[in-house]
């Protein structure tokens, strides 16, 4: 099922946390909300991200409520719907989902992004491993029949201080 839109996450994880921003395909639209995933909790914001997300499940008038009640403040999703089981939040997380049971094989060698790496793969995916510096991921192309997308790593070591913000909306309060 392809209709033209994709998923797209530009996150910046650390040891204590997740954030960035999250583009969704919802009934034919790109909805984004900005994401922070931190301590196991997580909080989001986007107005279009809302009216777009509530309107494809309860409609459109539930939808401008939900955008007119968060508009663009912070919301702290409660538990049972956290992104944060989902978010990896370092590298030895996301080099667990790689397939260990499965046959490893040498792939090719490639610049990503100007960095020459080699390939490792699984029968799902690709990964490209810097061959020079730290060895660390640059890119995960899946292999599946009809996969697409490719996940990328960059900006290694950049500063990153993330927080809870201090005003949300705490969504489970508000819930009956």
């Amino acid at each position: 099922m392809n209709s033209g839109h994709k998923f797209t996450l530009d996150l910046q994880v650390t040891p204590t946390g997740t954030m960035g921003s999250v583009t969704v395909p919802l009934d034919g639209k790109q909805a984004t909300a900005q994401i922070i995933v931190i301590g196991g909790t997580t909080y989001m914001k986007g107005r279009q991200f809302w009216e777009t997300a509530i309107t494809s499940t309860n409609g459109a008038q539930a939808g401008k409520v939900a955008a007119n009640l968060f508009g663009d403040r912070w919301v702290k999703m409660p538990n049972s719907k956290s992104l944060a089981q989902a978010a990896p939040t370092s590298l030895k997380e996301l080099a667990s989902e790689f397939d260990t049971s499965d046959t490893i094989t040498k792939r090719e060698r490639k610049a990503i992004g100007g960095r020459p790496a080699i390939g490792i793969a699984d029968s799902s995916s690709i990964m490209y491993v810097a061959t020079t510096g730290k060895p660390r991921p640059l890119l995960i192309v899946p292999t599946g029949a009809g996969d697409q997308g490719q996940l990328a790593f960059s900006d290694y070591d950049a500063p990153v201080t993330i927080t809870a913000p201090t005003d949300a909306i705490d969504l489970a309060k508000l819930q009956p």
